[in-house]
């Protein structure tokens, strides 16, 4: 999905003027139209604000080139810090490593639902 024509898409399908969401963005109406029609590349913060506004926005989709690079590098880093606090044997090390873990167990599910 190309991003011009989805975030408009977005906007467009609830009937909301563009001015309307600029002004409650507090994004200038030009720029937003700009980036709507793919002229000027969405910033990270407008993605997550039409993901706030609009329910069914998401936002893997439009980061798809890098979601899987980063969600695999992210992987890597917990797996080796968890590792090293295996080791460490701290009072803290044990629930450490138990969230480190469940953190292991959902960017997993998140890496396998990327790759569909």
């Amino acid at each position: 999905m190309k991003t011009k024509q989805s975030l408009s898409a977005y906007r467009s399908e609830q009937e909301i003027a563009l001015k309307d969401i600029a002004r409650v963005l507090q994004i200038d109406t030009a720029n937003l139209s700009r980036m709507e029609r793919g002229v000027r590349e969405p910033s990270t913060r407008l993605f997550l604000l039409y993901h706030i506004l609009f329910d069914d926005i998401s936002i893997p989709q439009y980061f798809r080139k890098n979601y899987s690079q980063w969600i695999t590098q992210i992987i890597q880093r917990t797996t080796l810090l968890t590792e090293e606090l295996e080791k460490e044997q701290s009072p803290n090390a044990e629930y450490r490593v138990a969230y480190l873990k469940h953190i292991l167990n959902r960017l997993s599910t998140l890496k396998h639902e990327s790759e569909k």
